[in-house]
């Protein structure tokens, strides 16, 4: 048997460098496991879409009705002693419209955006969190067809910019960059209170005490 010529190709979804047998057409990747496909051509790699995730049609996000933004909306019965105030608040640019982004409302937390200031689902990035700002979400059954990869589903490394990812200090598992809060454990990126760097490893942040997991 004799020796199999390895061609490089890098993970579509978690930017690990690998090397794959040049005689295949498929293969996984060895960190995160997915699916890698490499073209006949020797050294001529080809990649599932990572707009569509291989479906080549995509449909517009239900979540926001394709606008991208986030539509995070509230409307709530906020008891103080024997007084009772209702509480409508919006995504407002990032911020949360009841309090105007003070995080004050009423002479005490804003009860809305727990006192952050900022959209309690967007965490301030505006961005619907269901298809991550894109406006289009993966469908099989689509109407739209991906402009990305022509509905063909596979594309060529070089066609887009493939994401960049680190790694989530609690888990180690693929974190892109523009995501607030690690996919896999919820490790936050920052803190959600006061929105400083979250020191790897703690369970509160080191300038304003917020406990991981707690309602900001």
């Amino acid at each position: 048997m004799g020796d199999v010529k390895l061609v490089p190709a890098v993970c579509p979804k978690c930017g690990a460098s690998l090397r794959l047998p040049e005689d295949l057409k498929k293969a996984h990747c060895t960190y995160c496991g997915t699916e890698v496909i490499v073209s006949d051509v020797a050294t001529k790699q080809k990649i599932q879409c990572t707009i569509c995730k291989g479906t080549g049609r995509l449909d517009a996000c239900p979540a926001c009705h394709g606008t991208g933004k986030c539509n995070w909306s509230m409307t709530a019965q906020v008891y103080s002693g024997f007084n009772q105030t209702m509480i409508v608040a919006h995504c407002s640019d990032g911020g949360c419209s009841a309090c105007g982004g003070s995080g004050r409302m009423l002479l005490s937390t804003c009860p809305a955006c727990g006192g952050t200031g900022r959209c309690p689902e967007c965490r301030g990035s505006t961005k619907c969190i269901t298809c991550h700002g894109v406006s289009m979400l993966p469908n099989p059954a689509g109407t739209i067809i991906c402009k990305t990869c022509g509905g063909d589903g596979i594309i060529d490394p070089g066609d887009i910019e493939v994401p960049t990812l680190t790694t989530c200090p609690s888990c180690d598992s693929p974190w892109p960059t523009d995501g607030v809060f690690c996919p896999r454990c919820g490790q936050p990126r920052n803190c959600p209170r006061c929105g400083l760097v979250w020191k790897s490893g703690t369970a509160f942040c080191s300038n304003c005490g917020f406990k991981k997991g707690s309602r900001a």
